[in-house]
């Protein structure tokens, strides 16, 4: 078996294998997204055994990859079908954060009818305010607003940035918002 060494190899490592799931495994993730794995129904074997068998992680790292697991399966089949395009799709997105996914979204809604996301705010503060126990119900509902209104996710970045979301400096947190709202103002400009 080979161990993946470096965090941010296995951050692709994690998003490469939940490409390969097939539609019921993507299934039983599904069911359990928004929950902690010990709340978990028929999903942890799966985890464990397809997605981070050859990593051993901290309890609180276990945690997110699993709420990245099930968040991962919102997203509709992918449109690339081989590996190296998905790979060239993320080198696109490398840049792009959470926030910046949510604030294309806003200004569509916006340019289609002024102040259609005006909810959009308060939701996104909501989340940026989330602790740990809260974060997985706020990322499960944005997940879903995103997707179901043609967003993207940069599935590695949002990984790493879940990961460092109790920074005492809050930066995701900061870089989120920072590319949410900043977003909207350069576009009236």
């Amino acid at each position: 078996m080979k161990q993946v060494l470096e965090k941010e190899d296995f951050s692709l490592t994690f998003v490469r294998r939940l490409r390969k799931l097939d539609p019921g495994e993507r299934a039983r993730l599904r069911r359990n997204a928004g929950l902690a794995m010990k709340e978990s129904h028929n999903a942890m074997g799966l985890f464990y055994k397809k997605l981070v068998y050859d990593r051993i992680l901290r309890e609180y790292e276990e945690e997110t990859y699993f709420l990245v697991a099930t968040l991962f399966t919102f997203q509709k089949k992918h449109k690339f079908n081989s590996e190296n395009v998905g790979e060239e799709k993320e080198e696109q997105m490398a840049s792009k954060n959470f926030g910046k996914s949510l604030g294309e979204i806003k200004r569509r809604m916006n340019a289609k009818k002024k102040d259609s996301a005006k909810g959009l705010d308060t939701r996104f503060e909501r989340l940026l305010d989330a602790d740990e126990q809260q974060l997985p119900f706020y990322m499960r509902r944005e997940v879903q607003f995103l997707f179901n209104n043609g967003g993207s996710v940069d599935w590695a970045k949002l990984l790493k940035d879940l990961l460092r979301w109790n920074h005492s400096d809050r930066y995701v947190q900061r870089g989120w918002a920072r590319d949410y709202f900043s977003a909207s103002i350069q576009k009236n400009n």
